[in-house]
């Protein structure tokens, strides 16, 4: 992502460019693994920007309308978000230090979701599929 771009092309939509959205849309720019807005009013915290929680929650939601984030669930009620677009991939998440890593897959995932769209008879438009396990870190301790 081009932050400058992306600003860019937000105000061009009509919209203003809070310190808190380029901060956090800076934040996502620099972070690898995906955030929880806990994980955000902490960051912010720590550089001194003042945020109540609530708007937190509605820049989230703001940038995924904006199709700027993607949403990323791990199955224990926290939602994460991460940059929206480059590659479609996958996460593979360590149960013990919850380290975060993407995962890419080589089989296409697309094959499958049309033969399941054929014996559901139905449409496929989104999948999630995450890995869950021990690390090499946390394994070899």
């Amino acid at each position: 992502m081009n932050l400058a771009t992306t600003i860019h092309m937000l105000q061009g939509r009509g919209f203003r460019m809070t310190t808190v959205r380029r901060f956090l849309l800076q934040t996502f720019k620099d972070t690898k693994a995906p955030l929880s807005a806990n994980d955000l009013i902490g960051i912010l915290k720590k550089a001194h920007l003042e945020c109540n929680r609530t708007t937190v929650y509605r820049e989230l939601t703001f940038l995924v309308e904006q199709t700027l984030l993607r949403a990323v669930d791990f199955g224990d009620g926290a939602k994460r978000y991460e940059l929206a677009g480059g590659e479609h991939h996958h996460h593979f998440i360590c149960s013990n230090c919850k380290a975060v890593s993407d995962v890419n897959l080589k089989n296409d995932l697309e094959q499958q979701e049309r033969i399941l769209e054929k014996i559901l008879g139905a449409t496929i438009e989104s999948h999630s599929l995450e890995f869950f396990g021990i690390c090499k870190n946390c394994g070899t301790k």
